[in-house]
């Protein structure tokens, strides 16, 4: 942009009450710590809490499905000692 243009802009951002929604991120505190990034693990939970049952139920069994019978048999020893797994 042109320095005539530039100065015409500016001036006209600071006479008024309220910037433009176009610029809201121009606004932003540089000095904010960001928000830590999700993770997949997030992700899947925040899905998992939109999920119906029914298709909560479905993931499940394609889980246990998918599964070794190792991981099966460690999945049944913490649902049978999930103290041990705090």
């Amino acid at each position: 942009m042109k320095p005539d243009k530039q100065k015409d802009l500016l001036q006209r951002l600071q006479t008024k009450q309220q910037p433009p929604p176009s610029l809201s991120a121009l606004m932003t505190d540089p000095n904010r710590p960001s928000s830590p990034r999700k993770t997949n693990l997030d992700r899947l939970t925040a899905l998992w809490s939109r999920t119906s049952a029914g298709h909560r139920r479905q993931f499940l069994e394609y889980l246990w499905n998918e599964a070794s019978e190792v991981e099966r048999d460690e999945f049944r020893d913490w649902l049978t000692n999930q103290e041990d797994f705090s």
